[in-house]
């Protein structure tokens, strides 16, 4: 999150593709952090440990959710580029709906409820209708044109094999598997 690379190598391409309104928004978010990544950084890991820390103070747990609420919007907004979804590639497979939008709902999720006590208290009603409509849209997601191939599901992975650290690429298996699956697709 420190580097230039941060911006241009992971926020800037969630802009690709998305139409002008999100991806401009990507863009833009990635040249500004681009312009200092080290102050971002820094204020980046400053706003979520202080989430981090609200949550577990009891007196400042409901203030850190609504916070959590807003910052998991705006990382999903000009960080993610909405997960994908706008630009119509959008599968489980290359990360739709972005997992910052799952924070954004657990953290609703965990609101404090009148007469409960912390941990023993069951999740709200809603919580089982969101995750089971989630997942639905994964599913509906799949089996969209765009990813009704083996090269619809072979793409997102073959794309990403030049990104795996460098000392876990030897223990990488999908390098071999993928790349012979995407050249005979082609």
């Amino acid at each position: 999150m420190f580097t230039v690379g941060f911006a241009r190598q992971v926020i800037a391409p969630a802009g690709v593709d998305q139409p002008l309104v999100v991806g401009g928004a990507v863009r833009w978010s990635a040249s500004v952090i681009a312009g200092h990544p080290v102050l971002y950084g820094a204020l980046f890991g400053a706003v979520q440990l202080a989430l981090g820390v609200g949550l577990l103070v009891p007196g400042t747990a409901r203030l850190a959710i609504v916070g959590s609420v807003m910052w998991a919007s705006g990382v999903w907004f000009f960080g993610e580029g909405l997960g994908g979804i706008a630009g119509g590639g959008a599968s489980l497979w290359n990360g739709a709906a972005g997992a910052v939008a799952l924070y954004g709902l657990l953290a609703v999720a965990a609101w404090p409820r009148p007469g409960s006590r912390g941990d023993t208290a069951p999740p709200p009603r809603w919580t089982t209708r969101t995750w089971a409509l989630l997942w639905i849209g994964f599913g509906v997601l799949s089996v969209l044109p765009m990813n009704d191939s083996v090269h619809g599901l072979a793409a997102p992975i073959v794309a990403h094999i030049g990104t795996v650290p460098g000392p876990l690429a030897p223990i990488d298996p999908c390098s071999s598997v993928f790349s012979s699956v995407s050249a005979s697709s082609a």
